[in-house]
């Protein structure tokens, strides 16, 4: 874990979520539970946390059914086995927040994430947020996609889609944004091979305005499961990149 400043657990109660975090599961029963309280410890106050196993065939659920039991804002839905891509679009459908952020079961998001992200968005009103990344490996961590952006102002998406494969700035990553509820749900994952890298420049060329802000909130734990997606396509060419 990147150096962080210790957090609590807390309830929420709320008639109507601003955001909703969506966290697709499966077979993660020996590490969700960290991965959905580093999302409890979270400073913003109206947040959902929308859990869809696909179709897990260990104790995810019953994790999972603690967490709903005890948490109101915590929401459980349960599909076949369809993939990332496809478990995402459910909770995207169900998303009641006019904002949605997205997170990996094996992942951690700071407690500030959420709210840091939602004040620059609504202030600058932009279609997304973006922010830098702490990539967690078994020799440490390092910070990813901090881009040459100034911070919390708006930004036309054009300048961030020009620089997004470029080295140094590759972020094509779907999990250290905040995006607007409505652009998104027009819009679902396509359930191609990289779901990641396919959808998220195919939605960002639907926004017109981004903001950026300097501080890493999501920290991306490659130490639980190594080989990901993303291990795979940075051993590839350009060209097959392309």
């Amino acid at each position: 874990i990147a150096t962080s400043k210790p957090a609590g657990l807390s309830i929420r109660k709320f008639e109507k979520p601003e955001v909703s975090l969506i966290i697709p599961a499966y077979n993660a029963k020996d590490y969700i539970s960290r991965s959905i309280d580093s999302a409890l410890a979270s400073d913003f106050a109206n947040l959902e946390i929308i859990i869809v196993n696909d179709g897990s065939t260990d104790d995810t659920q019953k994790v999972i059914d603690w967490y709903a039991k005890n948490y109101g804002n915590v929401v459980s839905i349960q599909k076949e086995n369809g993939g990332v891509a496809d478990t995402r679009n459910v909770g995207i459908e169900s998303a009641k927040g006019e904002y949605i952020a997205f997170m990996d079961n094996d992942d951690l998001i700071r407690p500030n994430m959420i709210s840091s992200l939602y004040s620059s968005i609504t202030k600058n009103n932009c279609d997304v947020a973006i922010a830098p990344l702490y990539r967690i490996t078994n020799s440490g961590y390092s910070i990813h996609c901090d881009l040459p952006f100034m911070e919390d102002i708006p930004h036309d998406i054009d300048k961030y889609l020009e620089i997004m494969y470029t080295p140094g700035y590759y972020n094509c990553a779907i999990w250290n944004k905040l995006y607007r509820a409505s652009m998104v749900k027009a819009h679902p994952l396509g359930k191609l091979k990289y779901e990641d890298v396919s959808w998220t420049p195919c939605i960002l060329s639907y926004a017109e305005k981004f903001c950026f802000l300097k501080t890493p909130f999501y920290e991306w734990d490659r130490k639980t499961r190594p080989e990901t997606f993303g291990d795979v396509l940075a051993k590839q060419s350009e060209d097959d990149l392309f």
